[in-house]
């Protein structure tokens, strides 16, 4: 069984993500079982041939959103976030000259561009911010009532004094000790970054959908400068691949959105590998691009339709741009079983067939 790195809790006072731990009890869910609606505009009777194929899909989806507060997004975004007309630049005590300008600053901004984007009638999504442990900012919600919950979050990052002590054997917190302890203690510091244990914190939330009569496609965004250093970078990269492989079982695709500081050494982050695991987007915030990748990250996962005649054999690719799709359609006399394979972003995807009936005109 995958051990996934993640939390027992993802409230405030949640315990510190001091080692792996099993995944959630309970399955995430059968990801081909998602709640999709999918509308054809085409009569199932038609005159000629070949005919107009078209129609829309809606899928509910639920996001959760991570925004990495760790101690390094105190450090230059290389972006004007708070629209002064001044970039903020690195300084010698390791900030930014415009804190409005700073990475977690970034961070936020971009956060709330992407519930803005969201479809508030399929969407749900919640918002987590991580840095050593996992704060939940709002659960699963409409994107206006987190937008909400993220307005009044007062962004703080972990201060270098705020350790304590816990037993490796549990994770579990000790909060006082005696002169003749004899337990083997670890001492953490909250100032820390893992990513493996905020897509775990992501992974309960998910966990807790059981109930739902409608099933969700479900989707992770990571805001973060990608440095997970916690135990150290080599162990923190595989906590977050394992993290990742556990997603990928139940069809949760991770996206990255890298906020590294132009002026830090590019390297291999955890939450690309997340997103290369469970084959997301990985992009860095301020490429040239950047706001066209961001949308396109929250519209219609589906890629095209592939429409294929099992009466006849033939097969034709369809493309979908925000999730509708048209094309001409070849189709014999008489009953014609048409199956339309949905493909979207990741492994995802699911069938429907339809019958349509071909009466040509009289000659």
């Amino acid at each position: 069984m995958l051990r996934v790195f993640t939390c027992a809790a993802v409230v405030t006072s949640s315990l510190a993500c001091a080692a792996p731990t099993p995944p959630p009890a309970e399955p995430l869910g059968e990801p081909l079982r998602v709640s999709a609606e999918v509308n054809l505009d085409s009569p199932r009777v038609v005159r000629e041939s070949p005919t107009q194929l078209a129609g829309s899909l809606q899928i509910q989806r639920d996001f959760v959103v991570l925004i990495d507060r760790s101690g390094s997004s105190n450090r230059p975004s290389g972006l004007d976030v708070d629209g002064d007309g001044e970039v903020g630049r690195s300084t010698f005590a390791k900030s930014v000259s415009d804190p409005g300008d700073d990475v977690l600053a970034a961070e936020v901004s971009t956060a709330r561009e992407l519930l803005g984007l969201m479809d508030a009638e399929a969407s749900r999504v919640a918002v987590i911010a991580f840095a050593l442990r996992s704060e939940m900012l709002s659960p699963f919600a409409a994107p206006a009532d987190a937008a909400a919950a993220l307005a009044g979050w007062t962004p703080t990052r972990p201060n270098r004094r705020d350790c304590f002590l816990v037993n490796p054997r549990n994770g579990k917190r000790v909060r006082s000790v005696n002169g003749f302890d004899s337990r083997p203690l670890r001492v953490l510091c909250e100032r820390g970054t893992s990513i493996g244990g905020a897509l775990g914190a992501a992974a309960t939330l998910f966990a807790t959908r059981r109930g739902d009569e409608v099933r969700r496609l479900a989707t992770i965004i990571v805001l973060s400068d990608g440095e997970a250093e916690t135990p150290d970078e080599v162990t923190a990269r595989r906590h977050a691949r394992s993290a990742a492989e556990f997603l990928k079982q139940y069809g949760v695709v991770v996206h990255a959105v890298d906020f590294a500081s132009p002026t830090v050494f590019k390297r291999v982050d955890a939450a690309r590998i997340a997103a290369e695991v469970t084959g997301g987007e990985a992009f860095d915030a301020n490429g040239p691009d950047a706001r066209v990748k961001l949308a396109s990250l929250v519209s219609s996962p589906l890629r095209h339709v592939v429409v294929r005649n099992l009466t006849t054999g033939e097969e034709r690719i369809i493309p979908a741009a925000a999730g509708v799709f048209a094309s001409e359609v070849e189709v014999a006399p008489g009953e014609n079983r048409l199956a339309l394979d949905f493909e979207m972003r990741g492994s995802l995807g699911f069938t429907r067939e339809i019958a349509v009936r071909y009466d040509p005109p009289p000659p």
